[in-house]
């Protein structure tokens, strides 16, 4: 039985997987929640509250690979109630450049955008998403110009 568990962002799964090589760290374990928790960060002190009260019987240590991610500190104050610590910083941008690097990068630059894998897959399903609503608004406009010219109406270009 493993007696650690890492409780941790879905969005930083790879990276921690890649760290905990297969079999030489059978005493941790890594359970993640979703990545899509970002997209609302008033949720992600809950659902650690909820995923802590269900694993703290079953592991001696737990650890939690989550930042602030925007909760305002309320992580902190679910992870004070049971004696929880997580990574440093205000993003887990912070923690994969250093709080320090993070915060000048910041300072220097407020528009500094940081884009992890998960949220690019995000964009680009976006992205893809508009094109197709795009073509399928372009199609549209086009029959609707067709349409116009049969009936001998003007159509601007």
């Amino acid at each position: 039985m493993a007696e650690t568990l890492i409780l941790a962002c879905g969005a930083l799964a790879r990276e921690i997987l890649a760290s905990l090589s297969p079999g030489q760290l059978p005493h941790i374990r890594l359970q993640c929640l979703p990545a899509s928790l970002h997209n609302r960060p008033e949720h992600i002190a809950p659902e650690v509250r909820a995923a802590l009260a269900e694993y703290r019987s079953q592991y001696q240590h737990i650890f939690v690979a989550y930042a602030d991610c925007g909760t305002g500190g309320e992580l902190d104050d679910v992870l004070a109630e049971y004696g929880v610590a997580r990574l440093p910083g205000p993003h887990c941008y912070a923690f994969f450049a250093g709080v320090a690097a993070f915060a000048a990068t910041a300072e220097r630059d407020m528009r500094s955008f940081f884009l992890t894998d998960s949220l690019f897959i995000l964009l680009l399903l976006y992205a893809l998403w508009l094109l197709l609503n795009a073509r399928r608004t372009v199609g549209i406009a086009r029959l609707r110009a067709a349409q116009a010219i049969a009936h001998g109406h003007a159509v601007a270009a």
